[in-house]
C-alpha cells in the first residue's frame, strides 16, 4: 500500500472504490439469438485476445461492459489477470460475470489503472483478503478492493508512466527472443555433436554397423506392470526416470509386489532402459542409462537391454542412441495405437548402430561428453536468464521491480549424472575435436554465453 509514501506535486490518492461505478448492466445472449458478441471471459484472458461468439455458444448470464473498461479477476487473485477491453470487432462488448470492471472515467489512464492492479502490493493485498475454500474457489468482490488506496497522477504522468513500463516489455520481448535464437542454435549443435560422434564411429568401424540385439548379453525384456502398493512395498521405476539419457532411480513409487517377485526385473549399473510408448513421437524409444544398482525394478512401460560390455560401452550406446540415424530408424519403426506411439522389442532389436574397437568409442565419449557438458552449460544460462518475470509497477513512483521465479525442474543431458566422473578404461590420448565436427563448439559456447549474458542484462 502506500502508508508513508509522499506522493509528488500534482499527485493525489483516493481510493480504488472512488473511481469504480456499477455501469455494468447483467445480460443474457441466449435472449438476444442471432446476435454476435465480444466475449471477455477468465479462459480467453491468457491468449490475449477475447472470444468472438454467437449469443446461443454462450450459456450463462454475463455483463456488459465498454472499449477502455479495466477489468480485474475475481477468481484465484494470486494469478495475476487484469485486461483492458479493446475495440476489437463491432460487436457489443460482454465480460463473465468473475470480472470487476473499472469503466473510462476521465484523467485516469485504463493501462495505468491496469498496470497498478497488476503490482504486487495490490496482488499480495487481494490474496491476503480472498475468501474462499482454496485455490479456484477463492475469490475477491468489489467490496474487498474498495478502500484500497488508488495514487493518481497527472495524466501527462500517467502516460509517461505507461510508455516507461511498455518500454521495459518491449526490452523483455527483445531480451527473451535472442534467448530462443540461442536455444535453438544450441539445439542444433547438440545434434551436430551426435552426429560427428557417429560420423567418427562410422569411419572406424570397418564391419559397418550392427544390430542393437547383437550388442546384448540377454535378450531384450519388458518390465512388469505393478499396480501402486503400500509405502513398504517394493520400489519400482516411474517413466519420468528417464532423464536425459540416464535413469534417475529416486524416480520411483511403491509396488504391490514383494522383493522375490521384483528380482528378474531389478536394475543394475550398466543397464539401458527404453521407452515402449508415448504420445509423442519424438519421445517413444528414448533411452537412459543406469549408472549404479539399485534396489529398484523397472515397470512394463520400458524394455531392459543389458549390453555386452566387451563389445559396446554402455555410455557410448548411450550416446548414439540420440543420434539421427537411430532416431529416424526407431521413429520409422514406431505404430501408433489410440493415439500412442509404441516400437517393440523385435523393431528395437533390429535398429544398427556403428560399434568401432573399444579403444575407439572411449575416445569419441571422452570428446563428446566434454563438448556436451559445455552445451549443457550454456543451456542451463539460458534457463536462468530466461525465468525471469515482467517487471510491475512497485509505488507512485513507477520503480520497475525484476522479479525471478524458481527454477524449473533440472534438466540432465549430460551422459553422466551430475557429480559423477566416469572411470577411464585406457589412458587413450584425446583429441581436440571429433573428426567430423562441423564448427568449433567451444567457440560456438562462448559465442552463446556472450549473448546470453547480454540479454540477460537487459532484462
Amino acid at each position: 500500500m502506500t502508508d508513508g509514501v509522499k506522493l509528488p506535486v500534482g499527485w493525489s490518492l483516493t481510493s480504488l472504490g472512488e473511481i469504480r461505478s456499477d455501469q455494468a448492466r447483467s445480460i443474457n445472449p441466449e435472449r438476444s439469438p442471432g446476435e454476435v458478441f465480444e466475449l471477455y471471459s477468465v479462459p480467453s484472458f491468457p491468449a490475449g485476445r477475447p472470444d468472438v461468439l454467437p449469443a446461443e455458444a454462450i450459456r450463462s448470464n454475463k455483463q456488459t461492459v465498454d472499449p477502455g473498461t479495466v477489468l480485474l479477476c475475481k477468481i484465484n487473485p494470486r494469478i495475476n489477470r487484469a485486461w483492458i477491453v479493446g475495440d476489437n470487432s463491432p460487436y457489443r462488448k460482454i465480460a463473465s460475470t468473475e470480472w470487476i470492471p473499472f469503466f473510462p472515467l476521465d484523467g485516469i489512464e485504463p493501462a495505468y489503472l491496469r498496470y497498478y492492479l497488476s503490482s504486487n502490493s495490490v496482488r499480495d493485498y487481494l490474496a491476503a483478503n480472498a475468501s474462499g475454500v482454496g485455490g479456484s474457489l477463492m475469490r475477491v468482490n468489489h467490496r474487498t478492493i474498495a478502500n484500497y488506496p488508488f495514487p493518481v497522477a497527472p495524466p501527462t504522468e500517467q502516460k509517461r508512466i505507461v510508455a516507461a513500463i511498455e518500454e521495459q516489455f518491449s526490452r523483455l520481448d527483445a531480451g527473451v527472443a535472442a534467448l530462443e535464437r540461442v536455444r535453438q542454435n544450441l539445439k542444433r549443435m547438440r545434434a551436430a555433436v551426435l552426429q560427428a560422434a557417429t560420423d567418427d564411429a562410422v569411419l572406424r568401424s570397418p564391419q559397418g554397423s550392427v544390430q542393437l540385439l547383437d550388442l546384448l548379453t540377454t535378450p531384450l525384456a519388458n518390465g512388469r506392470s505393478v499396480p501402486d502398493g503400500p509405502i513398504d512395498g517394493f520400489p519400482v521405476l516411474r517413466l519420468t526416470a528417464v532423464r536425459g539419457g540416464w535413469i534417475d532411480t529416486r524416480q520411483v513409487k511403491a509396488g504391490s509386489w514383494t522383493a522375490r517377485e521384483a528380482a528378474p526385473f531389478t536394475i543394475k549399473a550398466g543397464d539401458f532402459l527404453i521407452v515402449r510408448g508415448n504420445g509423442s513421437k519424438h519421445l517413444v524409444g528414448r533411452g537412459g542409462l543406469v549408472f549404479t544398482s539399485a534396489n529398484v525394478a523397472y515397470p512394463d512401460t520400458l524394455i531392459r537391454a543389458r549390453l555386452n560390455t566387451g563389445l559396446a560401452i554402455p555410455a557410448f550406446v548411450a550416446l548414439l542412441w540420440d543420434s539421427g540415424s537411430v532416431r529416424k530408424q526407431i521413429e520409422s519403426a514406431a505404430r501408433t495405437t489410440a493415439g500412442i506411439y509404441k516400437i517393440n522389442q523385435q523393431s528395437l532389436g533390429q535398429v544398427c548402430l556403428p560399434i568401432p574397437a573399444l579403444e575407439d568409442q572411449e575416445r569419441i565419449l571422452g570428446v563428446a561428453e566434454k563438448h556436451l557438458s559445455m552445451l549443457t552449460s550454456a543451456e542451463a544460462t539460458l534457463t536462468s536468464a530466461t525465468t525471469r518475470t515482467p517487471p510491475s509497477l512497485l509505488h507512485p513512483r513507477c520503480r520497475l521491480l525484476r522479479q525471478t521465479r524458481p527454477p524449473g525442474p533440472e534438466r540432465r543431458t549430460s551422459l553422466r549424472p551430475p557429480g559423477t566422473h566416469r572411470r577411464r578404461t585406457g589412458a587413450h590420448e584425446r583429441p581436440e575435436s571429433l573428426s567430423c565436427t562441423p564448427t568449433s563448439v567451444a567457440a560456438y559456447y562462448a559465442h552463446a554465453a556472450r549473448i546470453s549474458c547480454q540479454a540477460s542484462g537487459n532484462l
